[in-house]
C-alpha cells in the first residue's frame, strides 16, 4: 500500500481529507475497497499495454509516509517497463509543495493530450480502443525528454 493503514482524523488526517476518503472508499473506509485499490498491487498485475499515461511525484518530507510507497511504486513500473513519470522532490505534502510542482504536472497533461491528439489525426480509419493506448510509450519506464 502506498500508506500502511487507511487514514484518520486520530492519525492527523483534516475533516477535507476525510471526506475525500470517504467519498471514494466509504464512512467507514471499506477495508476491501481499500485493499482492491491499491496501486502497488495493481502495478503487478496490470498489462502494461492497458497503462494510461502517469505522472506521479511526492515530497521527500510528506507527512503522511507516502515518500516511500510513491519510490516503491515507481521501482516496480520500472520493472514491469511500464512507462512512467515519477519524481520525488524536496516539501510535504500541502499547497506549498503543489506551488513548486504544478508546472510540472501539467507541462505532463499538455504534452500528453498534444501526443493524444496528433495521434488520433493520424488514425481517421479507426479509433483507438479505450485504455489500450498509452501516449507516453517510451519504453523501459523512462519518462519522455530523458
Amino acid at each position: 500500500m502506498l500508506l500502511e493503514k487507511p487514514p484518520t482524523r486520530e492519525d492527523g488526517a483534516r475533516g477535507g481529507q476525510m471526506m475525500a476518503f470517504h467519498r471514494v472508499f466509504g464512512d467507514p473506509i471499506d477495508g476491501a475497497l481499500w485493499t482492491a485499490s491499491d496501486p502497488l498491487a495493481l502495478a503487478q498485475k496490470v498489462d502494461p499495454k492497458a497503462v494510461p499515461a502517469l505522472h506521479f511525484d511526492c515530497g521527500s518530507e510528506d507527512r503522511y509516509g507516502l515518500a516511500a510507497g510513491n519510490q516503491e511504486l515507481h521501482r516496480r513500473l520500472e520493472a514491469r517497463r511500464i512507462p512512467h513519470e515519477f519524481g520525488l522532490y524536496p516539501g510535504d505534502h500541502g499547497f506549498a509543495y503543489v506551488q513548486t510542482v504544478l508546472d510540472r504536472s501539467l507541462r505532463f497533461i499538455a504534452e500528453t493530450f498534444s501526443r493524444f491528439r496528433s495521434s488520433r489525426a493520424t488514425r481517421r480509419t479507426s479509433e483507438p480502443t479505450p485504455g489500450t493506448w498509452c501516449p507516453c510509450g517510451t519504453g523501459a519506464g523512462s519518462p519522455p525528454g530523458r
